[in-house]
């Protein structure tokens, strides 16, 4: 269940001039959400280190001043990768946080250059949430810049650039062909998050995202496209699991079979061995004693 200790009823906090427009962060485990939201609203949201999450709940926070006009909530959200949630709990409490979403910060480590195992997992479900319809609304954020900033030169600065631009031509070019965009969040810079919120101040009566679509429908969470997501990389990585496992009993069922060969190379190998250093020994006796000559 989402954590809603600091969302008014109608999401609108008292003085401010309309109702606040609701930005979702998502993004795998560790990759600046938390970073982004403290920021953006001035709190102490609790940030992860090393890959392990602060977060492990939805919870929204406002930013306590109006952003062109326009006041912002920001829900933080766990990664589906979370160890100490499963995946399908995960999607459940973000659905749980979806009315009345305008728009989605997806956070992207600028140190993964490809989207492989959890960085594509947390992706796909993301996209099968929002649906294609709402892809315009979807803001790519590339984050963890001051992580090796000072200790990178800027051509090392520009290859990574590149790398993203090249990801963003791959992997995410579906959601950038839909109208997504691209921005940079840089946390050593206090005002870097305005930027990126800006984007999403003129963005009114958003579209229903697919998956409350799906659930208005009676469907269980594990029925929506998102769902299915989850289900297939589950089946994936245990037929994965299965296979490893099959070939690790039938490396060790040819080790034992091929054992008693093994042992008898050995003791055929020791044998020979043997013989050859007795009969090495007996011709070393008769030369001397063949040899006339005597050593005192």
């Amino acid at each position: 269940m989402a954590d809603r200790s600091y969302v008014e009823p109608d999401y609108q906090i008292p003085g401010s001039p309309a109702r606040a427009v609701r930005i979702l962060v998502v993004g795998v485990t560790g990759s600046g959400k938390s970073t982004f939201v403290s920021q953006a609203t001035g709190r102490d949201v609790g940030i992860g280190h090393d890959g392990d999450s602060c977060t492990q709940v939805c919870k929204s926070y406002y930013i306590p001043h109006d952003i062109d006009r326009t006041q912002f909530e920001l829900i933080d959200t766990p990664g589906f990768d979370d160890p100490h949630k499963r995946d399908f709990d995960v999607l459940k409490d973000i659905s749980e946080s979806l009315d009345g979403v305008s728009g989605v910060v997806y956070c992207h480590p600028i140190t993964d250059t490809k989207l492989i195992g959890d960085s594509k997992l947390n992706l796909e479900i993301i996209k099968a949430m929002c649906g294609r319809r709402f892809y315009n609304r979807i803001v790519i954020c590339s984050t963890m810049w001051d992580t090796f900033r000072e200790n990178v030169t800027h051509q090392q600065l520009e290859k990574h650039r590149t790398r993203m631009e090249h990801l963003l031509g791959t992997g995410l070019r579906d959601l950038m062909e839909e109208g997504a965009k691209y921005m940079e969040f840089q946390a050593e810079k206090s005002d870097s998050y305005l930027s990126i919120l800006q984007s999403f101040s003129s963005l009114r009566f958003p579209p229903k995202m697919a998956i409350l679509e799906q659930l208005s429908r009676r469907r269980n969470v594990q029925d929506t496209d998102s769902g299915q997501v989850i289900e297939e990389e589950h089946k994936r990585r245990e037929a994965e699991g299965n296979h490893r496992q099959q070939a690790s009993l039938k490396a060790r069922d040819a080790e034992h079979k091929n054992a008693p060969k093994k042992q008898q190379q050995d003791y055929d190998y020791g044998g020979r061995d043997s013989r050859h250093a007795y009969a090495s020994a007996k011709t070393r006796d008769l030369e001397q004693k063949a040899s006339p000559w005597k050593f005192w």
